[in-house]
């Protein structure tokens, strides 16, 4: 997946370990984003820190990393397939106006691009994806 606003890329396949919800989760070391580890941020509504992930080229923020287990968190589903710290990137966002808009998108061969989308829209998880044309 790469970024938005320039095209590089943030995450690979490989470091993928989940996806759920407008979100790419990896428990790995991401090798193409930045993380700010000296801008250590609190959590008010999930009572863990994190900072801030962003593209390497344009510095756009696509995800936090989270230092530690969210001590208030909805989606128990995910504890289990996830250790902690780890990478939360970002590719479907909805603005407080209704907007809904992209921080990341796939990247790839057109028809990779399109097996993709297909395979993940027909899937258990297709009312968790909204792909914009």
């Amino acid at each position: 997946m790469g970024c938005s606003k320039c095209g590089a890329l943030v995450i690979r396949d490989e470091e993928i370990a989940m996806i759920r919800h407008g979100s790419v989760w990896s428990t790995r070391e991401l090798e193409f984003a930045s993380v700010n580890w000296n801008d250590e941020k609190w959590d008010e509504n999930k009572k863990c820190r994190y900072s801030d992930i962003r593209c390497e080229v344009c510095h756009q923020l696509v995800g936090m990393y989270y230092h530690e287990r969210p001590q208030l968190d909805n989606d128990k589903s995910k504890e289990s397939k996830l250790s902690y710290p780890c990478g939360k990137i970002l590719y479907l966002r909805q603005s407080s106006g209704g907007a809904i808009f992209n921080k990341t998108v796939l990247l790839g061969e057109k028809s990779m691009v399109d097996s993709a989308i297909d395979n993940l829209a027909s899937s258990k998880f297709n009312n968790s994806f909204v792909f914009s044309p």
